[in-house]
This record gives structure tokens, C-alpha cells and sequence, in this order.
């Protein structure tokens, strides 16, 4: 999956900035431009949780309120361990792509298991 998620915030890194994120397995990618093909980071995202956020209490904070659940908004945090991610999707409906997809790199379905055979 590809996209551009436009705010991202780390507690581990919270001035950093990317633009650009592809999703492939459970490897969330962290690109700086479109244009470098260098992932800046790279995250497993397997384990994780990802939620819906609510939309800014005031637009002109320019933060996303932390309450969890409620409608779902163009906001969402990814979450895992001690680490937190928060993005802004363009719209509504890729928001809800990439919760699914992240959802579902969270948590791949089990193989089976071969003694139920």
C-alpha cells in the first residue's frame, strides 16, 4: 500500500517529518520525498494497534485530539510497545484504507496448523 500521510509525530522523534509511507507485509516505510528511494525509517508494524482519532478539538492548534474511538476521522495513531505514530490522510476513505491495512499487517493470519489436518 502507498500513500502520502501528512502529519506523522514519534515520541521517539517528535520534530521528524515524512511524507511519503508504503506498507508492505508488516514493513512500514518512511520516506522524506517521493523522489528518494531510501526509506528514512523503517518500522515493523506486526503487534501493533492502530485506532481511529477524533479530529482536532480547534483546527488552528494544528494537534490531534487523543481520545480514542467515536466517528472515524482522517486521523489515526499506530501504536506499539513505548512508540506512537499519529497521521493526517488526505481524505476519509484512504484513512480508512490504511487502518485496514495496518490492521491487518498487525495481526497476518495464522498459518494452519498441521496436526488439525
Amino acid at each position: 500500500m502507498q500513500g502520502r500521510l501528512c502529519r506523522v509525530s514519534s515520541d521517539l522523534e517528535p520534530t521528524g517529518k515524512w511524507r511519503h509511507h508504503t506498507l508492505t507485509g508488516t514493513s512500514l516505510r518512511q520516506y522524506r520525498s517521493v523522489h528518494n528511494p531510501d526509506p528514512a525509517r523503517e518500522i515493523d508494524v506486526s503487534g501493533s494497534t492502530t485506532v481511529y482519532l477524533h479530529p482536532p478539538q480547534d483546527p488552528s492548534l494544528g494537534v490531534t485530539a487523543a481520545r480514542e474511538g467515536g466517528e472515524p476521522s482522517r486521523f489515526f495513531r499506530v501504536s506499539w510497545g513505548r512508540t506512537r505514530l499519529e497521521f493526517e490522510s488526505p481524505t476519509l476513505d484512504e484513512c480508512t484504507r490504511w487502518v485496514k491495512a495496518l490492521s491487518a499487517a498487525a495481526d497476518p493470519p495464522s498459518s494452519p496448523d498441521p496436526a488439525d489436518s
